[in-house]
């Protein structure tokens, strides 16, 4: 009653009952948790977890149990944790959506190193050419899900044009703080602004 009183909300079956006495008692039974979301909705969610393709393998499986968490003790998944998988090579694609969600939030430019795949089937970072490890600085402006793949919309300090770059291509990434996005109107092309769904109709390999 304590938890009702604080806001839960908790169903319960209420009986009362007469003794022989003529005294009247009241019992409470059958207390449960009205909970937000349905067991066909977390099966869906849990679906989706285990079956992206843009989420790194052992971050899904996170989150996968966070979301069992949601669920009460009678809820039974029957999915099984996908075998064979490959292992994730960027494990920070959940970090760096966090770092570019404040960024973005905040108006902040942010720097990262990107890489690419060799012929060897590896992943290796882009050098500048000095040799060193190439760091972009891009303004970033929105943040897109397509062909199962989170892309970040940004442009570069030059501004001439808006870019398109892979979440998990991104490496070492972090906000910078002290410096300002270019304005999105300042930019050739997007004096009014950027048109979302007009961009992804024009740009449907990102």
């Amino acid at each position: 009653m304590s938890m009702i009183d604080f806001g839960y909300d908790i169903e319960y079956t209420e009986t009362v009952l007469r003794k022989k006495s003529g005294e009247v008692e009241v019992l409470y039974s059958n207390w449960y948790l009205n909970r937000e979301i349905t067991d066909a909705e977390l099966h869906i969610l849990i679906d989706s977890m285990l079956f992206s393709k843009y989420i790194p393998f052992g971050q899904n499986i996170e989150l996968v149990k966070k979301l069992k968490g949601l669920s009460s003790k009678y809820f039974r998944s029957k999915r099984k944790i996908p075998e064979g998988r490959l292992e994730n090579q960027h494990k920070q694609l959940l970090l760096t959506t966090e770092v570019l969600n404040e960024a973005i939030a905040k108006g902040n430019k942010v720097t990262f190193q990107f890489i690419k795949y060799g012929v060897d089937t590896k992943h290796h970072v882009v050098l500048g050419k000095d040799g060193a490890p190439r760091i972009y600085k891009v303004s970033p402006y929105e943040i897109v899900v397509t062909n199962g793949r989170y892309y970040l919309i940004c442009a570069h300090d030059k501004g001439d044009s808006l870019y398109n770059y892979r979440l998990d291509y991104m490496w070492a990434i972090e906000r910078v703080e002290d410096e300002k996005i270019c304005p999105l109107n300042e930019i050739l092309g997007y004096e009014y602004g950027l048109d979302l769904s007009k961009y992804m109709e024009e740009h449907i390999y990102m």
